[in-house]
Formats: C-alpha cells, structure tokens, sequence
C-alpha cells in the first residue's frame, strides 16, 4: 500500500476568482469514503482516493486530476467508474448545496435586516462637516412600495400562495354553461 501522502501541487489549482487549493482541501474534509473503496490490493490509501476525488471537483476533469495528484490517468479512469466515487461526488454535491443554502440564507437575512434598518431610521442622506453628523431622510413612498410588494409576493411564495390577483365574474360562468347546454342538445338531437 502506498502510504505517502497525496503530492498535490497546490499552487497549480490557485486561481485569480477564489483559492482552489482551499476549496480541496474544504471537501477533502467533507467527504466519508465508502467501504466499497477501500479494498486491501490498493496502492492508495484512503485519504489520497478522498483527495483525488476533492481535486477532481475542483478542477472538473481526469487528466488534469491525474497531472496535479501526480497518479496514472488510467487509475483515476478506473475510480471513476466505480461505485465507491459517485457516492463522493453526491456527497460533494449534497455538502455544496447546505453550503450554499447557509451562506444564501446568511445573505438574506443581512439583507432584511439592512431593509428593516433603513425603513426604520432612513437612508443616508448627506453628511454634515461642522457637526459631524450623518442626515437621514425617509425611505420614499414608492420605494417602500416596492419593497412591499416583492416582500408580500416572496411570503407568499414561501406560503405557498397565489401571488397574482384575478378576478372572476359570473358572465365566463355563464358563457360555459351555455357551450354545455349546447353541447347536450347537440348529443341528443343526434342520438334520436
């Protein structure tokens, strides 16, 4: 069994966006190999199957899993085609959407509570220099009109409720009892 540690070439996965090397590492933390993956004619180790799986997220395709993990490409081919590695890609999935439902759900809430603070206390306004104060005005009317109606609509989503009002009036009732009326007249005309 080969028991050195995976030889990943961390400063080939930084990129200008985010820190992939972290991102690796993050999952890498996350995932729980199966016992379908550990078998004991390995040469890897568990943790080094846990990471090339983590890098193979982060970079999305087998050779170049294979180039940075320093492994055989026909390895990582064999890996992917088993069991053992799609339960730890919809592990990396299932962990990636709590992820991003906690950070959404964090925004969010900021977000409400910045609204409820301006519509409380106003928005800036202009800073004035001799007192060294900040002016508030009023949040405007149409302003909190809008924020009133994308909040209604979004609760009653989350409510599950109609969001869009209509009106029903009692002529299209009556339009369709009359195509039934007609219909009926029409069967038994033809029946006879």
């Amino acid at each position: 069994m080969n028991n050195t540690a995976l030889a990943i070439d961390y400063s080939k996965l930084n990129n200008v966006d985010y820190d992939n090397a972290a991102m690796v590492k993050e999952i890498a933390a996350n995932i729980q190999l199966p016992d379908s993956a550990l078998s004991n004619n390995s040469n890897y180790t568990k943790q080094q199957k846990i990471q090339a799986v983590a890098v193979f997220i982060v970079v999305g395709t087998i050779r170049e899993t294979a180039r940075l993990c320093v492994m055989p490409y026909e390895t990582l081919v064999g890996w992917v085609k088993s069991d053992w590695w799609a339960d730890c890609i919809t592990q990396t999935h299932a962990i990636n959407k709590h992820i991003i439902n906690a950070r959404t759900t964090n925004i969010i809430n900021k977000a409400f509570d910045n609204v409820e603070e301006r519509l409380n206390n106003g928005e800036y306004a202009t800073y004035d220099s001799q007192t060294g104060d900040v002016i508030m005005k009023p949040v405007s009317a149409k302003d909190c009109a809008t924020i009133a109606g994308i909040m209604f609509d979004k609760q009653r989503i989350n409510n599950s409720l109609a969001t869009s009002i209509t009106a029903t009036t009692t002529h299209h009732l009556i339009d369709i009892k009359q195509q039934f009326d007609a219909m009926t007249q029409a069967k038994v005309i033809q029946g006879n």
